[in-house]
């Protein structure tokens, strides 16, 4: 078995992402505000990304944060332990399985909002902590 390329996985997971958004890497770029020929290396697994593209590639890009957790062990999106996550997980999935638009655009806006609210209270330490 050959050893896992984190680089090449990743890339090849936001290229995946990107194309089933429709996305090119020019849009994705204006989306994410990550240069572009920067998008280009990850895809191509020539660059790693720092957890803070990630982040605004999930948060902007609005792609799933699991999918780009990559373990030797594990290629594809971890699967949850605890019976609440496990739940939290099915019903994200039976919501964006269902097609029903509204359902996942509300879902959408209440993840970012989430996010959102998260990043706000992390900056809000980081300040507090200087």
């Amino acid at each position: 078995m050959q050893p896992l390329d984190i680089k090449k996985e990743i890339g090849k997971r936001i290229r995946e992402l990107r194309e089933m958004k429709g996305f090119t890497q020019k849009k994705l770029s204006d989306i994410t505000k990550i240069d572009e020929q920067q998008i280009s290396r990850y895809e191509r697994g020539e660059s790693m990304p720092r957890q803070k593209t990630i982040n605004k590639l999930v948060e902007y890009g609005d792609f799933p944060p699991d999918f780009f957790m990559i373990s030797e062990h594990q290629i594809e999106p971890y699967e949850t332990k605890a019976p609440e996550r496990r739940k939290i997980h099915a019903d994200v999935e039976r919501i964006l399985e269902s097609e029903n638009e509204a359902m996942i655009e509300l879902f959408k806006s209440n993840t970012r909002a989430i996010l959102s609210a998260v990043r706000d209270k992390k900056n809000n330490k980081d300040k507090g902590d200087d």
